[in-house]
């Protein structure tokens, strides 16, 4: 009984029983689901471009208008636990679908290393990493597209 205590609420709890604050704090800030992406309309195979949405900053890969985002930006996704379960595209490294997945958390996520920029020490981010989509036409996106985003360099570390 005490053991349980001591566990984090991410192993402890499914996304549909966190807390609003909960949910939010998974995000580890990489920014790599802000990135836009191509899908093949055959085969349903995502291809990541290094073009970011304009509200994201580039820096600290945050959302600039979080709260406002889809007046903006109305395709923007919001995630939900039935969203995270339903999308293919959260990239591996993502805590959202960690945690849908019954996996831990990885090491550089500032819910386990304490720090906001361990993402970025990793390389885990799209910081220095990214272009605007803004005045970029839909045709000029597959010049941009990449393969590091849908990466995870740690996959035998979780």
């Amino acid at each position: 009984m005490g053991e349980s205590r001591n566990k984090p609420f991410w192993r402890e709890k499914t996304l549909e029983a966190m807390t609003g604050p909960e949910w939010e704090s998974l995000c580890d800030g990489c920014g790599r689901c802000c990135l836009n992406k191509l899908e093949d309309w055959d085969t349903g195979e995502i291809a990541w471009t290094n073009l970011a949405c304009q509200l994201l900053d580039g820096q600290t890969c945050r959302c600039s208008d979080y709260e406002n985002r889809q007046a903006t930006v109305p395709d923007c996704v919001s995630l939900d636990p039935a969203t995270v379960r339903a999308i293919g595209w959260l990239p591996q490294t993502c805590a959202y679908r960690l945690v849908a997945e019954g996996r831990d958390l990885y090491w550089w996520h500032h819910l386990v290393s304490g720090d906001p920029e361990t993402v970025h020490q990793a390389g885990i981010s799209v910081q220095g990493r990214t272009v605007s989509e803004l005045g970029k036409d839909v045709e000029e996106y597959e010049e941009h597209i990449v393969d590091w985003p849908g990466a995870n360099p740690y996959e035998d570390a979780a």
